[in-house]
C-alpha cells in the first residue's frame, strides 16, 4: 500500500514550450550542431532519445517528425505522447531540454544493474523480498534501493555489503513507523526521510517476518542487534528520465511508483518475460492501489523498464521477482515519484578515472585520450574527468560509435579540459 504525494513546476523567459501536438525547443541550431554533433534533419538517436522514442528509422514515424527552422528545433509528435514518455510539464526552459537531451546522449541504450557486464563486474541488487500480507512495499523498496546504493558506492556486488531491515523502517525506526500496521501503509518519502536522519539497523538484527492483520503485530521490534548501516545516505525526487538513468548507474536503482491495475498479475503469470502494457478495459471508477518498486534498468530499444517487485518470486521465469514495464504504462515513473538515494561512508570509492588508462594527445597538449572500461558510460567518464560540461566532451568526441548506444568498454574518449 502507498499514498502519492509531489509535484513539480519551472519557470523560465527562454522556453520550451508544448504547442498543441507540437513541442517546440528554442536553441541556436549551431550550437546544438556543434555540441551534439547533429545533422542537418535531426533525425539522429540523440533527439529522439530525448523523447525516450524508440531509435527507429524516421520512416517508422508517420505521427512523428523532426526539422530545422531557423534557430528553432521543432519536433512534432502527439502531447500526450510527449507527457507520456518525457513526462514533460507545459513549462520547461529550453536549457532544461537540450541538458536532457546530452545527458541521453551519454547514456547506453540499454543497462541492467543486475548485470555483471553492465555494471563492471558486479550485481548491485538483492533478489526480490515477499512482502505478504503486508502494505510495506515501500519500506521494503527503501531497504532494497539502501542496499543498492551502498553495494554501488563501494563498487561490491549487493551481497558483499550488510543487508537492511525493512521491519525496523517500516514498524520501529521512529514515532511515525510506531503506530503503523500493516493495514495503513506508508510513501516512499517518509520511509527516505527517515532513512537519511539515522542509521537504518542491519536485516539480521531484525528480518524480514512477513507480519499481516489489521492489527499491529506483536514482538514487531524485537530485535537480535543493534547494527547499523553506518555511513549516511541521501535522497531526492527526480523529474526526468535521463536523470533517472544516470542514477541507476551511479546508484544501481531509483525507486518509483505504479499503479497495479487487474491485469498485471494474469499477464505476467503466464508470459513472465514479456514487456508489461495495460491491456484491459478499465472501469473509470475503479480505485488502483499505488505500489512501490524499484528500478533497475531499462531497454530503449525495447522502450520498457527493468522493475524488482515485493512480491516474492512473481511473476517467475529466469528472473524470479524481476519484471519489465512499457515506458508510460501503470503510472511508472512519473515525475516527482521517482526517487534517488546515494551512499557515503567506509569503503566509498571516489569517482575517477584510472590513470593507467589514460594516454596523452600528442595533438593537443590540453587533450588526452581515455580507454574506457567495463561499466563505464559518457556520462559517467563526464563526471569523472573534471570538464566542466557536458558538451564539451560530446563536441570532443564526434566519433558516432561513442553515442551509438551501445557499450563503452574498450573504446577511447578524447578528454579536453
Amino acid at each position: 500500500m502507498y499514498a502519492k504525494s509531489g509535484g513539480r513546476g519551472s519557470q523560465s523567459a527562454q522556453r520550451a514550450k508544448l504547442t498543441g501536438d507540437n513541442m517546440v525547443v528554442r536553441s541556436p541550431w549551431a550550437a546544438a550542431a556543434r555540441m551534439l554533433d547533429l545533422t542537418q534533419s535531426v533525425t539522429s538517436r540523440l533527439v529522439q532519445s530525448d523523447l525516450m522514442l524508440e531509435a527507429a528509422p524516421p520512416a517508422a514515424y508517420d505521427e512523428t517528425s523532426a526539422s530545422n527552422t531557423g534557430d528553432e528545433i521543432v519536433l512534432k509528435l502527439p502531447l500526450d505522447v510527449a507527457i507520456k514518455k518525457e513526462g514533460l510539464t507545459f513549462n520547461v526552459t529550453s536549457q532544461q531540454a537540450l541538458a536532457r537531451l546530452m545527458l541521453a546522449a551519454a547514456l547506453p541504450a540499454a543497462y541492467d544493474s543486475t548485470s555483471a557486464r553492465d555494471t563492471g563486474g558486479f550485481s548491485f541488487i538483492p533478489p526480490a523480498p515477499d512482502q505478504a500480507a503486508c502494505g510495506a512495499c515501500a519500506a521494503l523498496a527503501a531497504a532494497g534501493l539502501a542496499h543498492a546504493a551502498m553495494a554501488a558506492a563501494t563498487r561490491q556486488s549487493y551481497s558483499a555489503v550488510p543487508a537492511l531491515s525493512a521491519q525496523h523502517m517500516y514498524f520501529c525506526a521512529d514515532k511515525e513507523a510506531s503506530t503503523r500496521t500493516c493495514a495503513n501503509g506508508t510513501t516512499m518519502p517518509s520511509v527516505l526521510q527517515q532513512l537519511a536522519k539515522s542509521s537504518p539497523l542491519q536485516e539480521r538484527c531484525l528480518p524480514w517476518s512477513k507480519p499481516g492483520g489489521l492489527k499491529r503485530p506483536d514482538n514487531v521490534c524485537s530485535k537480535r542487534c543493534s547494527s547499523g548501516a553506518g555511513g549516511s545516505f541521501k535522497w531526492g525526487k527526480l523529474y526526468d528520465w535521463s536523470a533517472v538513468k544516470e542514477a541507476i548507474v551511479h546508484n544501481g536503482a531509483v525507486a518509483t511508483v505504479m499503479m497495479v491495475y487487474p491485469d498485471l498479475t494474469p499477464s505476467l503469470r503466464c508470459r513472465p518475460q514479456q514487456v508489461y502494457a495495460k491491456v484491459s478495459a478499465i472501469p473509470a471508477d475503479l480505485v488502483v492501489e499505488p505500489h512501490a518498486v524499484l528500478v533497475v534498468g531499462w531497454d530503449d530499444r525495447g522502450e520498457s523498464w527493468l522493475a524488482r517487485n515485493s512480491w516474492g518470486s512473481w511473476p517467475g521465469g529466469s528472473r524470479p521477482g524481476f519484471f519489465k514495464v512499457k515506458y508510460g504504462e501503470a503510472g511508472l515513473m512519473a515525475p516527482g515519484f521517482m526517487y534517488e538515494l546515494s551512499w557515503t561512508g567506509p569503503g566509498a570509492k571516489a569517482r575517477t578515472l584510472n590513470s593507467n588508462f589514460i594516454q596523452r594527445d600528442l595533438t593537443n597538449s590540453s587533450c588526452s585520450w581515455y580507454t574506457a572500461q567495463p561499466g563505464d558510460t559518457l556520462a559517467g567518464v563526464w563526471r569523472a574527468s573534471g570538464v566542466a560540461r557536458l558538451e564539451q566532451l560530446l563536441a570532443a568526441n564526434t566519433d558516432a560509435a561513442l553515442k551509438d548506444g551501445s557499450r563503452l568498454a574498450g573504446k577511447r574518449v578524447r578528454i579536453c579540459k
